[in-house]
Protein backbone atom coordinates (compact mmCIF):
# COMPACT_ATOMS: atom_id res chain seq x y z
CA UNK A 1 0.00 0.00 0.00
CA UNK A 2 1.57 3.66 -0.79
CA UNK A 3 1.96 6.08 1.56
CA UNK A 4 -0.64 8.80 1.48
CA UNK A 5 0.25 12.38 2.39
CA UNK A 6 2.28 13.14 5.48
CA UNK A 7 4.05 9.99 4.68
CA UNK A 8 7.21 11.02 2.14
CA UNK A 9 8.13 8.49 -0.28
CA UNK A 10 11.39 7.78 -1.04
CA UNK A 11 13.32 10.39 -3.65
CA UNK A 12 16.82 9.51 -2.88
CA UNK A 13 17.57 5.52 -4.42
CA UNK A 14 19.86 5.65 -7.57
CA UNK A 15 18.50 4.46 -11.18
CA UNK A 16 18.50 0.81 -11.41
CA UNK A 17 20.87 -0.55 -13.84
CA UNK A 18 18.41 -0.99 -16.52
CA UNK A 19 18.21 2.55 -18.25
CA UNK A 20 14.88 2.69 -19.98
CA UNK A 21 13.61 5.03 -22.95
CA UNK A 22 12.26 8.59 -22.37
CA UNK A 23 10.15 10.16 -24.75
CA UNK A 24 10.45 14.02 -24.02
CA UNK A 25 7.69 15.71 -25.59
CA UNK A 26 8.18 19.40 -26.69
CA UNK A 27 5.06 21.11 -28.12
CA UNK A 28 5.96 24.04 -29.93
CA UNK A 29 3.95 27.30 -31.79
CA UNK A 30 5.76 30.52 -32.61
CA UNK A 31 8.65 30.19 -29.42
CA UNK A 32 11.53 30.26 -31.35
CA UNK A 33 12.94 33.30 -29.47
CA UNK A 34 13.10 30.54 -26.30
CA UNK A 35 13.51 27.53 -28.27
CA UNK A 36 16.98 27.02 -28.56
CA UNK A 37 17.97 27.87 -24.77
CA UNK A 38 14.76 24.92 -23.95
CA UNK A 39 16.13 22.44 -26.67
CA UNK A 40 19.83 22.80 -24.84
CA UNK A 41 18.56 22.28 -21.59
CA UNK A 42 17.18 19.26 -22.67
CA UNK A 43 19.90 17.73 -24.38
CA UNK A 44 21.89 18.07 -21.70
CA UNK A 45 20.16 16.05 -19.33
CA UNK A 46 22.78 13.76 -17.26
CA UNK A 47 19.58 11.00 -18.04
CA UNK A 48 20.88 10.63 -21.52
CA UNK A 49 18.60 7.59 -22.96
CA UNK A 50 15.82 9.68 -24.48
CA UNK A 51 14.44 10.60 -27.94
CA UNK A 52 13.20 14.37 -28.41
CA UNK A 53 10.12 15.12 -30.08
CA UNK A 54 9.67 18.45 -31.27
CA UNK A 55 6.33 18.98 -32.28
CA UNK A 56 5.71 22.40 -34.32
CA UNK A 57 2.52 23.15 -34.99
CA UNK A 58 2.55 25.48 -37.77
CA UNK A 59 4.59 27.97 -36.82
CA UNK A 60 5.43 30.92 -38.54
CA UNK A 61 8.83 31.61 -37.22
CA UNK A 62 11.80 29.81 -37.78
CA UNK A 63 11.08 27.12 -35.00
CA UNK A 64 12.74 24.70 -37.72
CA UNK A 65 16.13 26.47 -38.36
CA UNK A 66 16.27 26.28 -34.03
CA UNK A 67 15.49 22.83 -34.07
CA UNK A 68 17.66 21.52 -37.02
CA UNK A 69 20.75 23.30 -35.57
CA UNK A 70 20.93 20.68 -32.72
CA UNK A 71 23.00 17.80 -34.62
CA UNK A 72 21.28 15.21 -31.83
CA UNK A 73 20.53 11.90 -32.99
CA UNK A 74 17.97 11.67 -30.50
CA UNK A 75 16.16 14.47 -31.54
CA UNK A 76 13.08 14.41 -33.94
CA UNK A 77 11.06 17.29 -35.62
CA UNK A 78 7.80 16.66 -36.35
CA UNK A 79 5.90 19.67 -38.15
CA UNK A 80 2.18 20.09 -38.62
CA UNK A 81 0.94 21.36 -42.26
CA UNK A 82 -1.81 23.03 -40.23
CA UNK A 83 -2.18 24.43 -36.91
CA UNK A 84 -3.92 21.95 -34.67
CA UNK A 85 -4.09 23.85 -31.17
CA UNK A 86 -2.28 22.93 -28.19
CA UNK A 87 -3.81 19.88 -26.98
CA UNK A 88 -4.14 18.08 -30.09
CA UNK A 89 -0.50 18.68 -30.81
CA UNK A 90 0.42 17.36 -27.65
CA UNK A 91 -1.80 13.74 -28.29
CA UNK A 92 0.26 13.82 -32.20
CA UNK A 93 3.67 13.71 -30.14
CA UNK A 94 2.46 11.09 -27.60
CA UNK A 95 0.65 8.82 -30.44
CA UNK A 96 4.69 9.10 -31.86
CA UNK A 97 6.40 8.73 -28.48
CA UNK A 98 8.12 5.32 -28.27
CA UNK A 99 9.77 5.76 -24.83
CA UNK A 100 8.33 3.29 -21.40
CA UNK A 101 7.95 6.75 -19.92
CA UNK A 102 6.55 10.32 -21.57
CA UNK A 103 7.48 13.65 -20.27
CA UNK A 104 5.54 16.64 -21.99
CA UNK A 105 7.93 19.51 -21.68
CA UNK A 106 7.32 23.24 -22.85
CA UNK A 107 9.22 25.00 -25.50
CA UNK A 108 9.52 28.08 -23.51
CA UNK A 109 10.68 27.14 -20.42
CA UNK A 110 14.18 25.40 -19.53
CA UNK A 111 15.22 22.70 -17.36
CA UNK A 112 17.45 21.65 -14.55
CA UNK A 113 19.79 18.89 -16.03
CA UNK A 114 18.58 16.65 -13.45
CA UNK A 115 14.88 16.63 -14.06
CA UNK A 116 14.97 13.69 -16.25
CA UNK A 117 16.77 11.78 -13.62
CA UNK A 118 14.85 12.76 -10.78
CA UNK A 119 11.76 12.22 -12.18
CA UNK A 120 12.01 8.46 -13.59
CA UNK A 121 14.01 7.51 -10.63
CA UNK A 122 11.19 8.29 -8.28
CA UNK A 123 8.57 6.82 -11.02
CA UNK A 124 10.66 3.56 -11.06
CA UNK A 125 11.43 3.17 -7.35
CA UNK A 126 7.21 3.67 -7.01
CA UNK A 127 5.93 1.37 -9.51
CA UNK A 128 2.04 2.56 -8.11
CA UNK A 129 2.57 6.11 -8.96
CA UNK A 130 0.25 7.04 -12.17
CA UNK A 131 2.26 10.61 -12.69
CA UNK A 132 5.00 12.91 -10.91
CA UNK A 133 6.02 16.42 -11.01
CA UNK A 134 8.28 19.29 -9.41
CA UNK A 135 8.44 22.64 -8.38
CA UNK A 136 9.65 25.17 -11.00
CA UNK A 137 11.30 28.71 -10.26
CA UNK A 138 9.17 31.36 -12.26
CA UNK A 139 11.25 33.89 -14.76
CA UNK A 140 10.47 36.70 -17.09
CA UNK A 141 11.27 36.74 -20.54
CA UNK A 142 14.73 37.56 -20.11
CA UNK A 143 15.21 34.89 -17.58
CA UNK A 144 14.98 36.75 -14.86
CA UNK A 145 14.27 34.82 -11.52
CA UNK A 146 10.56 36.46 -10.21
CA UNK A 147 9.25 34.05 -7.59
CA UNK A 148 9.18 30.62 -6.85
CA UNK A 149 6.09 27.60 -6.43
CA UNK A 150 5.66 26.82 -2.99
CA UNK A 151 4.18 23.37 -2.21
CA UNK A 152 0.86 24.29 -0.07
CA UNK A 153 0.97 23.36 3.16
CA UNK A 154 -1.41 20.61 2.84
CA UNK A 155 1.35 18.63 0.44
CA UNK A 156 4.03 17.00 1.92
CA UNK A 157 7.21 16.73 -0.11
CA UNK A 158 7.60 13.88 -2.23
CA UNK A 159 3.90 11.75 -0.94
CA UNK A 160 1.69 9.99 -2.95
CA UNK A 161 -1.66 11.83 -3.11
CA UNK A 162 -4.84 9.85 -3.68
CA UNK A 163 -7.93 11.28 -5.87
CA UNK A 164 -9.60 13.27 -2.93
CA UNK A 165 -6.91 14.48 -1.37
CA UNK A 166 -6.08 16.41 -4.07
CA UNK A 167 -10.06 17.57 -4.83
CA UNK A 168 -9.82 18.96 -1.51
CA UNK A 169 -6.57 20.91 -2.38
CA UNK A 170 -7.71 22.66 -5.25
CA UNK A 171 -11.25 23.28 -4.06
CA UNK A 172 -9.33 25.28 -1.55
CA UNK A 173 -6.38 26.86 -3.99
CA UNK A 174 -7.25 26.32 -7.58
CA UNK A 175 -4.19 24.53 -9.52
CA UNK A 176 -1.66 25.67 -7.29
CA UNK A 177 -0.57 21.91 -7.13
CA UNK A 178 0.63 20.36 -10.49
CA UNK A 179 2.86 22.47 -12.48
CA UNK A 180 2.23 20.93 -16.42
CA UNK A 181 5.64 21.58 -17.92
CA UNK A 182 6.82 19.28 -15.17
CA UNK A 183 4.78 16.29 -15.69
CA UNK A 184 5.96 12.46 -16.60
CA UNK A 185 4.81 9.26 -16.48
CA UNK A 186 4.75 5.79 -17.73
CA UNK A 187 3.22 5.12 -21.62
CA UNK A 188 0.97 2.97 -20.10
CA UNK A 189 -0.75 5.60 -18.16
CA UNK A 190 -1.49 7.88 -20.94
CA UNK A 191 -3.00 4.81 -22.83
CA UNK A 192 -5.33 3.81 -20.09
CA UNK A 193 -6.92 7.49 -19.35
CA UNK A 194 -7.18 8.42 -23.41
CA UNK A 195 -6.03 11.67 -24.70
CA UNK A 196 -5.99 15.20 -23.90
CA UNK A 197 -9.14 16.48 -24.56
CA UNK A 198 -8.86 20.22 -26.14
CA UNK A 199 -12.84 21.50 -25.33
CA UNK A 200 -11.68 22.20 -21.82
CA UNK A 201 -9.30 24.69 -23.75
CA UNK A 202 -6.63 25.92 -21.29
CA UNK A 203 -7.79 23.87 -17.94
CA UNK A 204 -7.37 20.95 -20.67
CA UNK A 205 -3.83 20.15 -18.73
CA UNK A 206 -5.87 19.99 -15.41
CA UNK A 207 -8.39 17.90 -16.40
CA UNK A 208 -5.59 14.95 -17.58
CA UNK A 209 -4.22 15.36 -14.52
CA UNK A 210 -7.18 14.54 -12.74
CA UNK A 211 -8.23 11.87 -14.95
CA UNK A 212 -4.90 9.99 -14.00
CA UNK A 213 -5.34 11.32 -10.21
CA UNK A 214 -8.63 9.09 -10.58
CA UNK A 215 -6.79 6.07 -11.32
CA UNK A 216 -4.14 6.04 -9.65
CA UNK A 217 -1.72 8.04 -6.96
CA UNK A 218 -0.10 11.04 -8.37
CA UNK A 219 3.28 12.71 -6.68
CA UNK A 220 4.91 16.12 -6.59
CA UNK A 221 9.07 16.21 -6.13
CA UNK A 222 9.64 18.91 -3.64
CA UNK A 223 12.50 20.00 -5.86
CA UNK A 224 13.56 23.03 -8.15
CA UNK A 225 13.78 21.46 -11.68
CA UNK A 226 12.63 23.96 -14.08
CA UNK A 227 12.65 27.42 -15.00
CA UNK A 228 8.50 28.34 -15.74
CA UNK A 229 8.43 31.75 -18.12
CA UNK A 230 6.13 33.84 -17.43
CA UNK A 231 5.71 36.49 -19.84
CA UNK A 232 3.53 38.37 -22.72
CA UNK A 233 3.48 34.98 -24.51
CA UNK A 234 1.55 33.00 -22.20
CA UNK A 235 -1.89 31.32 -23.41
CA UNK A 236 -3.29 32.36 -20.09
CA UNK A 237 -2.95 36.16 -21.26
CA UNK A 238 -5.28 35.68 -24.21
CA UNK A 239 -7.72 33.47 -22.17
CA UNK A 240 -8.00 36.02 -19.92
CA UNK A 241 -9.05 39.29 -21.98
CA UNK A 242 -12.16 40.02 -22.20
CA UNK A 243 -13.23 36.41 -20.75
CA UNK A 244 -16.87 36.73 -20.20
CA UNK A 245 -17.73 32.62 -19.90
CA UNK A 246 -17.02 30.53 -16.95
CA UNK A 247 -13.77 29.73 -16.22
CA UNK A 248 -13.14 26.17 -17.29
CA UNK A 249 -11.27 25.40 -14.20
CA UNK A 250 -14.78 25.40 -12.93
CA UNK A 251 -16.29 23.00 -15.43
CA UNK A 252 -13.85 20.26 -14.80
CA UNK A 253 -14.03 20.37 -11.15
CA UNK A 254 -17.70 20.06 -11.08
CA UNK A 255 -17.14 17.00 -13.52
CA UNK A 256 -14.43 15.53 -10.91
CA UNK A 257 -16.73 16.65 -7.63
CA UNK A 258 -19.49 14.04 -8.86
CA UNK A 259 -16.64 11.05 -9.25
CA UNK A 260 -15.79 11.45 -5.16
CA UNK A 261 -17.58 8.69 -3.54
CA UNK A 262 -20.38 9.33 -1.39
CA UNK A 263 -18.95 7.86 1.73
CA UNK A 264 -16.06 9.91 1.46
CA UNK A 265 -16.71 13.39 3.01
CA UNK A 266 -15.47 16.91 1.80
CA UNK A 267 -14.14 19.46 4.04
CA UNK A 268 -16.62 22.09 4.14
CA UNK A 269 -14.00 24.60 4.58
CA UNK A 270 -12.89 23.73 0.79
CA UNK A 271 -16.32 23.80 -0.48
CA UNK A 272 -16.55 27.25 0.96
CA UNK A 273 -13.22 28.42 -0.62
CA UNK A 274 -14.25 26.74 -3.83
CA UNK A 275 -17.70 29.23 -3.14
CA UNK A 276 -15.41 31.84 -3.04
CA UNK A 277 -13.36 31.25 -5.75
CA UNK A 278 -15.98 31.07 -8.40
CA UNK A 279 -17.86 34.33 -7.03
CA UNK A 280 -13.98 35.90 -7.64
CA UNK A 281 -14.53 34.33 -11.12
CA UNK A 282 -17.94 35.94 -11.50
CA UNK A 283 -16.39 39.46 -10.55
CA UNK A 284 -13.91 39.29 -13.36
CA UNK A 285 -16.16 38.54 -15.66
CA UNK A 286 -18.78 41.07 -14.38
CA UNK A 287 -16.45 43.59 -15.29
CA UNK A 288 -15.32 42.13 -18.83
CA UNK A 289 -19.39 42.50 -19.39
CA UNK A 290 -19.50 46.02 -18.38
CA UNK A 291 -16.53 47.16 -20.34
CA UNK A 292 -18.37 45.63 -23.72
CA UNK A 293 -21.62 47.15 -22.64
CA UNK A 294 -23.14 44.24 -21.76
CA UNK A 295 -24.50 45.46 -18.30
CA UNK A 296 -27.77 43.09 -17.86
CA UNK A 297 -24.71 40.20 -18.02
CA UNK A 298 -22.78 42.20 -15.25
CA UNK A 299 -25.98 42.65 -13.23
CA UNK A 300 -26.54 39.31 -12.76
CA UNK A 301 -22.81 37.90 -12.83
CA UNK A 302 -23.11 40.26 -9.09
CA UNK A 303 -26.50 39.27 -8.12
CA UNK A 304 -24.78 35.98 -6.37
CA UNK A 305 -24.55 35.64 -2.71
CA UNK A 306 -21.14 36.62 -1.32
CA UNK A 307 -19.57 33.66 1.44
CA UNK A 308 -18.64 36.07 3.69
CA UNK A 309 -17.21 33.41 5.55
CA UNK A 310 -14.18 32.99 3.73
CA UNK A 311 -12.57 36.00 5.46
CA UNK A 312 -12.16 33.65 8.74
CA UNK A 313 -10.80 30.93 6.58
CA UNK A 314 -6.80 30.92 7.11
CA UNK A 315 -5.10 31.14 3.91
CA UNK A 316 -1.58 31.35 2.28
CA UNK A 317 -1.36 34.18 0.65
CA UNK A 318 -4.82 35.19 -0.24
CA UNK A 319 -6.23 37.48 2.22
CA UNK A 320 -5.89 40.34 0.20
CA UNK A 321 -7.00 38.58 -2.92
CA UNK A 322 -10.46 38.67 -1.26
CA UNK A 323 -10.65 42.08 0.28
CA UNK A 324 -10.05 43.12 -3.46
CA UNK A 325 -12.68 40.88 -5.08
CA UNK A 326 -15.42 42.46 -2.29
CA UNK A 327 -13.70 46.28 -3.46
CA UNK A 328 -14.61 45.39 -6.89
CA UNK A 329 -17.76 43.92 -6.62
CA UNK A 330 -19.35 46.85 -4.08
CA UNK A 331 -17.54 49.59 -7.24
CA UNK A 332 -19.17 47.85 -9.76
CA UNK A 333 -22.22 47.13 -7.96
CA UNK A 334 -22.58 50.83 -7.03
CA UNK A 335 -21.29 51.74 -10.48
CA UNK A 336 -24.33 49.80 -11.81
CA UNK A 337 -26.90 51.37 -9.16
CA UNK A 338 -25.84 55.18 -10.23
CA UNK A 339 -25.02 54.16 -14.10
CA UNK A 340 -21.84 54.62 -14.10
CA UNK A 341 -20.74 51.40 -14.35
CA UNK A 342 -18.08 52.24 -16.81
CA UNK A 343 -16.27 54.43 -14.99
CA UNK A 344 -16.18 52.26 -11.85
CA UNK A 345 -14.43 49.67 -14.24
CA UNK A 346 -11.75 52.22 -15.35
CA UNK A 347 -11.11 52.59 -11.87
CA UNK A 348 -10.36 48.94 -11.92
CA UNK A 349 -8.38 48.45 -14.53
Amino acid sequence: MLPSIGQPLSVNKPVTVERPLVSVCIPTYRDARFLAQSLDSIVSQTYSNMEIIVGDDASPDNTEEVVHSFQDPRMRYLRNRVNLGQFENVNHLVSQARGEYVAIYHSDDYYHPDIVLKEITFLRDHPDVGAVFALDWRVDDLGRTIGKMKLLPEIHPNSALGFAEIMSILLRHRNRVFRTPTFMCRAEVLKAVGPFRAEYEIVGDLEMWLRIAHQYPVAILDEYLMYYRRGSSQVSSSYERLRTHEDHFFVVMDQYLRLIPSTTAIDPLALLEYSYHRRADETVRALNCVRLGRLPEARELLNHSFPWQTLLVRTTDLGWRKVAVIVKRLLLKLGLVLSVARVSASLLS
